[in-house]
């Protein structure tokens, strides 16, 4: 089996060969952009490769899904070009990682997540796969309304309903019980991971309940890896990490339950076991990349 350093490689590979594939309908100055947004995303992107482990999971080859990775990677990197934008505010921005408009701009920054969400459905689209239309339809819903921007949208919502001190003669605005950061998390990466592992895992021959089984198993490494990324344990007190620490040891354990002890987890179980063993990584900088050093 392919280590998880190889796979990685041959994913950025292939993003890159994605991107210079379109490089001839882009200006020069704009294909660089695009590259620069997805190595700036890179190391912060931890669930891309569950396509692959779901894949290996089912039976088949882990490379033979890569087109289902890339669109993901470019999904992520996509997200961070907006959600690190000046103004943007709460736990996605927080377990972005580095802000990729302090190297391009806000604009170029503004332009390239434009740019970067077609480009992923487009390769979904012309994948040759049967389940073409799943693909996107299910890439759809992890940034729709069932996935990340109904998160986004609760997210600012959840930000204008944070108690304020009342004036004089005024009540504070109450936040409602239904709009909490849990749920907001469970909305962000937790659902385009589950995208990532369900359609790995339908590309590799399995029904449609095993594929919804993958995408559990993603959704909860999703939001394990959010609730571990080092911008967001940096910034909580003692207390908070611990029960960040315990959330997401919980929902791997849960996730590892579903995989199994089959050899054809093994990929995936190593994927989760390194999103735990390398949590709270700072990715500000562009370190921390989350399979570094491995083998």
């Amino acid at each position: 089996m392919q280590t998880l350093l190889a796979l990685k490689a041959s994913l950025d590979r292939a993003v890159e060969e994605a991107i210079a594939g379109r490089a001839s309908d882009l200006s020069p100055e704009f294909a660089e952009v695009l590259r620069m947004a997805v190595r700036t995303a890179a190391p912060s992107d931890d669930c891309s490769l569950l396509a692959c482990g779901a894949a290996a999971w089912c039976g088949a080859a882990p490379d033979s899904v890569m087109h289902v990775a890339v669109a993901s990677r470019l999904l992520r990197a996509a997200l961070l070009c907006h959600v690190t934008l000046p103004g943007f505010e709460g736990p996605a921005k927080q377990t972005a990682g580095r802000e990729f408009w302090r190297i391009a701009g806000e604009a170029d920054a503004l332009l390239a997540g434009d740019a970067l969400v077609p480009l992923a459905l487009e390769i979904l689209a012309s994948c040759g796969s049967r389940h073409a239309l799943i693909l996107l339809g299910d890439a759809v819903k992890a940034l729709g309304s069932q996935g990340i921007l109904a998160g986004y949208s609760m997210e600012l919502d959840l930000a204008a309903r944070t108690p304020e001190e009342p004036g004089e003669g005024q009540a504070g605005h109450e936040r409602p019980p239904s709009l909490d950061s849990g749920a907001v998390r469970r909305m962000h990466s937790g659902r385009l991971a589950g995208f990532a592992s369900a359609s790995g895992a339908l590309e590799a021959g399995a029904s449609r309940e095993t594929a919804d089984e993958a995408f559990l198993i993603g959704l909860m490494a999703g939001r394990a890896s959010d609730l571990l990324a080092g911008r967001v344990l940096s910034r909580q007190s003692a207390q908070a990490r611990q029960e960040a620490e315990t959330e997401a040891s919980a929902l791997l354990d849960e996730a590892l339950g579903r995989v199994g002890e089959a050899a054809e987890g093994d990929l995936l179980r190593r994927i989760m076991e390194t999103i735990w063993t390398r949590r709270g990584e700072t990715l500000e900088n562009g370190s921390g990349d989350l399979f570094g050093g491995l083998s």
